[in-house]
């Protein structure tokens, strides 16, 4: 017994290390790099936060870790919600949960709602606030929420109660704001201490606002840390420890040998078991332990229980005493205290004395010093525990002493002490130890001896019967008298594991079976587990456990069945049990490919082990289980051999930290769609939204280092689910289109044995209702249910008379019948009678085309104009009528087909010589191109012509002079193409094939006044279709339009019937369409306006004229040009420009113009103040009351419908042009007092009356002008005297000067002053002028006015307008 206690302590001396004996650390580290997800390896700073989140800072971004992954923040150029640098220093989070980050550019606060970071502000002395962007070294706050920052060339800079944007540099008492700040900390009462370079310990006097020095011995410090009511501080010389009470220095730990391992410290932290922890920049971390004064050591290294890095540059304890540590180049490590005693034994590379081979496949004690370990492919290990010595054998094909195999599956230990070892690949083989050799034992069947057996067990049952299992022959049982293994059953080739229970009753695994076997009558019995039985195990009290690939069964070996099956949903760690062992409290051990399980058998509870408790791997192996004669337990991995005491393995277990991540409304972060109603901290509480924006997703976390791998979760939206959601490991969930109501969303987890927290999290969601469901609608609902019900038995009641009126409606159908015949019947003859009409329409139109014809032709000296407007619009009128009638005669379908052979060349040059002169007179160069050739093709031509007609013509109407139209013939093999090209305005890609139907018309910009009726492209794609043809375009806008006819040729895709063999050489109808106005004489188009001297220095009217119609321009030009001067617009924007220019007495406008109509015009000029006093004349072909209503409510003077009579147009002219002479007449009687018997209209009279008011309010002032008057109008200056000159005849100049003298011949009446105080008065200023000025309006001179007039006026007292 003491020899065993003595090989136990020397076990733990040689597997943990005492730091008291050795100095140096034992501790689990866990290593996480930017392979991980880390942003950056050198780490500066930790924070925990109240969620459980842990924040790294690095030299490259901010880190948020939550056990799974890394959440990277860094800042981005141009965006001002990202953080403000990415050099993190520190990290400290505030009483309303938002994270301070001091970077090496400023600070930044971080909102966990949004997700956005904010500058912070302070006020330096005499300053202005601004932003904090220098290098922020430390944040510490208080418990009234004040925040102490120290700053880099700012001091120590205070934010009192949470407020960012106020912050203040504090003074050190003496000196002021020019120190040098080297640490800060805050101690158990609030007090704030400092080290001031050159100044030494400082205290924050909170009344005086103000540092103090409180000790001066030490002038320069690194970092401070209240620890034991001390403060220890680091200097150049190491770490010393500050008395507050006695206000001395009384510690002091130098660089020597066992102390501190680097005076370079960077980090100070209490650790656990009121350690000192202390980092520093190239010793590692050395750890003090205060009560002893003695230092033990975490150094670099490559193996689990180093730091990855010497060099150390921060420390944190987070609130489950997990120690991480922030190197430089070695990302962050991690010691968990808590971590269980997991010991790894396994192979090292290049090492001699270490395991064969990492895939342990079996082990066997042999003594409590003597471990064997098979393994799958490296042979054999026999490890010398005490000595710690490895002697590995391997198979040797030319050596027979050597191991039978390397592929180890079974070892075990006979009752005589011999130790047998099965190979999968080779043989059975006992180890002679006296030789250090193996005996190798074959197995038989009958006589016949298997050299190629795989065995994969090797078991000795209490009867010493030695059983070996093979997977291809069977179950063998060694024979000690023959020194073989010889052959039991071949059926039982299946066996993966035989175990003898406590009766003495033998049982072997199979695929999806157990079997019992009996040895003595060599019968067995087969038991249904519907999984591979991999271990079989009987616990103290007799209950019999089978380790499957379906989970953990309790078998029953009285009813011979399975009473219950335990899963990874009753938190086993996975469902393939490899083995099972049991522990000295009656625990089931259980390896599995994801981790070991501890089955607390009475509890029926398992908690879960893997590499976050210290496992150095989660997947175990087959076979690989024993319990050693140390109470440890040993289980074969794939890494190597683990070893434990089951009663040191740590059972601490914390709860994890559920928190939400992330929730979004309609694919938008809730911190930024302004639904949230409630909040706590950094957490959503409510959640407000409509309904048309109830789409929801929801991420969360259990934050619970390093155990996340193991944590399940489960939800439930209260009022729409009925139970638990399981979601596994997925750590988001959405909902879409939730009804109206009222929502709890609910989130739970598991611990990481797989046990349900009792604690969840959750987040009120209201929906608001849409509103048809408002209580206003159900009213309407209720009251429309009544009218139903009302309806209802309404119509019952009404059901008998329906009957009859069903008869009477049946007799109103055929009556219907009839009436709709009736009407079709009169629709087509009113479509007959219109065709008769128009055909009608041609005898007259020739009977005077030809005389006008003959009339010109005659007298071709003579320059009749008005004989050319007769004979141009009589045959444009004719071409108008002829459309007409081929669009009936197309529409109706009654267009047949004439179909001949004909030279499309010649076609095409024909009709392209009828718009040659068009093209000219409108200054557009035109060409043809490969008309020339003779190319035969079958087609109508008169139909072929009407389509070049149109695409010619149209292609000239919308290009503008200079512009290019092309005629183009493209022969190919089987096809004509003819494409008309043109440099016009283009069409819109919206027009699309739009511009191919029925009396549409182009709303592009730049089409010509006169497009037509939008039917011309209609009947081109019309008759193109008729001919198996296609007509396309292509257009692009302001450059112009390429349409495209291809023919094809032959006559085999026309009906034979249509095909005549008559030769059509002209078309009568291409004459009669080609009248129009664009073909008018080329000279008389090019004749222009002449100067005349007359029409400017001349008192004759100006009267512009606005029509789209150029004949009507210019014969209402040619009606006033002897008494009036006329000006022409083409279009309502033009007519603006005009009017603008030559400000006319008088507009003639037509209402039915492009672009702009005369009803929109005319609103314009009435509203402008400028122009409203033109008078307006509105010409338009409609006399309806709509359309005259229409004119009067713009303001328009007089409508006059087309056609006109000359005499009545000349009437109204003059009338309107007297009633402005009446205006001005009216103004010189009111100036110079006499009777006014004119009558105008308020609107002149108040202007007028206005003018007067404001002229007579500045008499006497000498800064008064025409600028003053017009402000005070509301007029412009050029708009006021436009509308007084029109108004008076006079300048504004004058008409001032007039109001004056009215003002005094008033005076002269009214008063006694004399003539030089009513000069005076008046504005006159020089008694000669306005004496002259006066003659010059009343006849006589300002004595003898008063002298007449006195006893007329005697009795006025004012004169009023």
């Amino acid at each position: 017994m003491k020899l065993l206690k003595a090989h136990v302590f020397l076990l733990f001396i040689f597997l943990f290390r005492s730091p008291l004996l050795l100095g140096q650390r034992s501790e689990a580290v866990d290593h996480l790099g930017i392979e991980n997800g880390l942003s950056n390896s050198a780490v500066r700073s930790f924070f925990q936060d109240s969620n459980g989140f842990m924040w790294i800072g690095t030299n490259d971004g901010l880190n948020r870790y939550d056990g799974y992954e890394f959440r990277i923040f860094r800042s981005s150029d141009g965006d001002t919600t990202s953080i403000i640098q990415n050099w993190i220093n520190v990290i400290a989070e505030d009483k309303e949960q938002r994270l301070w980050i001091g970077t090496h550019g400023g600070v930044s606060i971080y909102n966990g709602l949004t997700g956005h970071f904010s500058p912070v502000y302070y006020q330096a002395k005499g300053s202005d606030p601004k932003k904090l962007v220098k290098n922020t070294e430390d944040i510490k706050f208080d418990k009234s929420g004040n925040a102490f920052l120290r700053v880099t060339g700012e001091c120590l800079v205070l934010f009192e109660n949470n407020d960012y944007r106020s912050g203040r540099i504090i003074p050190l008492k003496n000196t002021g704001h020019n120190y040098n700040l080297q640490a800060i900390c805050i101690t158990a009462d609030q007090s704030v201490w400092a080290f001031v370079e050159g100044k030494g310990l400082c205290r924050y006097d909170r009344k005086k606002k103000q540092l103090q020095v409180v000790n001066n011995t030490h002038q320069s410090a690194s970092k401070l840390l209240f620890h034991n009511n001390f403060l220890w501080m680091s200097t150049s010389a190491g770490i010393e420890r500050y008395n507050i009470a006695e206000n001395v220095y009384d510690r002091h730990y130098g660089k020597t040998e066992s102390m501190l391992s680097s005076t370079r410290v960077s980090a100070i932290m209490t650790g656990n078991n009121d350690e000192l922890w202390i980092a520093t920049d190239g010793g590692g971390i050395n750890i003090l332990n205060e009560k002893t004064s003695k230092f033990s050591y975490i150094n670099s290294g490559d193996g689990k229980r180093s730091i990855a890095s010497n060099a150390v540059l921060a420390l944190y304890k987070d609130k489950r005493s997990r120690i991480w540590i922030g190197t430089y180049r070695g990302g962050l490590n991690i010691i968990d205290p808590y971590k269980s005693g997991f010991v790894n034994i396994k192979h090292e590379t290049g090492n001699r004395n270490s395991l064969a081979n990492n895939f342990v496949l079996s082990i066997c004690e042999q003594d409590p010093e003597n471990l064997w370990i098979g393994t799958d492919g490296g042979g054999v290990s026999l490890l010398n525990r005490k000595d710690n010595l490895f002697t590995n054998f391997v198979h040797q094909p030319d050596n027979q002493a050597s191991l039978g195999g390397n592929s180890i599956t079974g070892i075990r230990k006979d009752s005589n002490g011999n130790i047998w070892l099965a190979s999968y690949d080779g043989c059975i083989s006992r180890y002679i130890p006296t030789t250090r050799s193996f005996e190798r034992y074959y197995a038989y069947a009958g006589s016949r001896k298997l050299t190629n057996a795989t065995f994969w067990l090797i078991y000795e049952d209490r009867k010493r019967n030695l059983w070996a299992g093979d997977l291809q022959y069977g179950l063998f049982l060694f024979n000690r008298k023959t020194n073989r293994f010889e052959l039991f059953d071949s059926k039982l080739r299946d066996v993966l594991v035989l175990y003898e229970d406590g009766q003495g009753q033998l049982w072997g695994g199979e695929w999806n079976e157990i079997v019992r076997i009996n040895p003595a009558t060599r019968k067995y019995k087969r038991y249904k587990t519907g999984y591979s039985v991999r271990s079989v195990f009987e616990d103290k009290k007799g209950r019999f456990w089978i380790g499957t690939e379906g989970g953990l069964m309790l078998f029953d070996r009285k009813q011979n069945k399975i009473l219950k099956r335990y899963t990874s949903d009753d938190g086993l760690a996975n469902n393939h049990i490899m083995n099972i062992l049991g522990d000295k409290a009656g625990n089931l051990w259980l390896s599995t490919y994801n981790g070991l399980s501890k089955f607390d058998i009475p509890g029926q509870t398992f908690k879960t082990y893997s590499t976050g408790d210290g496992l150095p791997e989660k997947e175990f192996n087959y076979n690989a289980a024993a319990t050693l004669s140390s109470g440890e337990l040993a289980f074969g991995n794939v890494r190597g051999l683990t070893l434990f005491y089951p009663e040191k393995v740590s059972q601490r277990r914390s709860n994890p930290d559920l928190v939400f991540t992330g929730v979004s409304i309609n694919n938008t972060p809730a911190g930024l769609s302004g639904y949230i109603t409630e909040t706590s901290g950094s957490s959503v509480k409510e959640i407000r939204v409509p309904h048309d924006q109830a789409i929801f997703t929801f991420n969360f976390t259990a934050i619970d280092f390093p155990y996340t791998e193991h944590i399940n979760y489960r939800y439930r939206l209260l009022n729409r689910d009925h139970q638990w959601n399981n979601g596994g490991s997925a750590r988001s969930v959405s909902y879409a289109r939730l009804d109206p109501g009222t929502y709890d969303f609910q989130v739970n987890c598991t611990n990481k044995d797989g046990q349900w927290e009792k604690k969840s999290i959750s987040i009120r969601i209201i929906v608001s209702p849409p509103w048809y469901q408002s209580w206003l609608a159900y009213l309407i609902y209720i009251i429309a249910a009544i009218a139903c019900l009302y309806g209802y038995v309404t119509y019952r009641v009404r059901q008998t008379r329906l009957k009859y009126e069903i008869l009477i409606a049946r007799e109103n159908e055929k009556k219907q019948r009839a009436l709709q015949e009736k009407e079709r019947e009169i629709y087509h003859n009113r479509l007959d009678f219109f065709t008769s009409i128009t055909h009608e329409f041609r005898t007259p139109l020739s009977l005077i085309i030809n005389p006008v014809k003959d009339m010109m032709m005659r007298d071709q000296n003579n320059d009749d104009k008005d004989l050319k407007i007769v004979f141009r619009n009589a045959r444009r009128l004719l071409s108008l009528v002829d459309q007409l009638l081929l669009f009936r005669k197309a529409d109706s379908g009654a267009g047949e087909m004439r179909v001949t052979a004909l030279n499309i060349a010649e076609l095409c040059t024909e009709v392209f010589h009828c718009f040659s002169q068009q093209a000219k007179a409108n200054g557009i160069n035109y060409e043809r191109v490969n008309t020339d050739k003779n190319i035969l093709v079958f087609g109508d031509r008169e139909k072929l012509e009407i389509i070049l007609f149109n695409l010619i013509s149209n292609a000239i109407k919308f290009t503008p002079p200079g512009g290019n139209v092309s005629l183009s013939v493209v022969e190919k093999p089987n096809t004509v193409s003819i494409q008309v090209q043109d440099t016009g305005c283009g069409i819109a890609g919206r027009e699309g094939e739009s511009i191919f139907e029925k009396f549409y018309q182009s709303g592009t910009k730049g089409r010509p006044e006169k497009a037509g009726f939008g039917v011309g492209l209609y009947l081109a794609r019309l008759f193109a279709n008729k001919h198996q043809a296609s007509l396309n375009y292509k257009s692009e806008v302001d450059k112009g339009t390429m349409f495209t006819l291809t023919l094809k040729k032959g006559k085999a895709h026309f009906d034979p019937d249509l095909i005549s063999e008559d030769t059509i050489t002209e078309s009568p109808i291409l004459e009669e369409l080609l009248a129009d106005d664009s073909n008018m004489d080329a000279a008389e188009r090019s004749v222009g306006e002449t100067f005349k001297a007359d029409d400017i220095f001349t008192e004759r009217k100006t009267i512009l004229v606005i029509d789209d119609d150029k004949d009507i321009r210019r014969y209402i030009n040619t009606v006033f040009q002897p008494d009036y001067i006329v000006y022409e617009a083409g279009d309502g924007e033009t007519g603006m420009l005009m009017v603008k220019e030559k400000t006319p007495d008088l507009v003639i406008c037509d209402v039915m113009m492009p672009r702009m109509s005369g009803i929109e015009w005319c609103s314009w000029l009435k509203n402008d103040p400028a122009y409203a006093y033109i008078p307006v004349i509105l010409l338009t072909a409609s006399l309806s009351s709509e359309n005259k209503l229409k004119g009067i409510d713009c303001g328009a003077d007089d409508y006059i419908g087309k056609p006109f009579e000359k005499d009545l147009l000349v009437a109204r002219v003059a009338n309107l042009l007297n009633i402005r002479n009446n205006l001005r007449s009216y103004f010189y009687n009111e100036i110079t007092l006499k009777t006014n018997s004119v009558a105008i209209s308020e609107e002149y009279k108040a202007f007028m009356q206005k003018c007067m008011e404001v002229v007579e309010a500045h008499l006497t002032d000498p800064q008064f002008n025409i600028k003053v008057l017009a402000r005070e109008i509301g007029m412009s200056h050029s708009n006021l005297y436009r509308k007084v000159k029109s108004l008076s005849g006079y300048t504004v100049t004058a008409f001032i000067r007039l109001i004056r003298l009215r003002k005094a011949a008033e005076m002269l009446i009214n008063t006694d002053y004399n003539i030089n105080q009513v000069a005076l008065e008046t504005g006159f200023n020089n008694i000669k002028y306005f004496r002259s000025q006066f003659v010059k309006l009343f006849g006589v001179n300002p004595s003898d006015f008063a002298r007449r007039n006195k006893p007329v006026f005697q009795k006025r007292i004012n004169i009023k307008l």
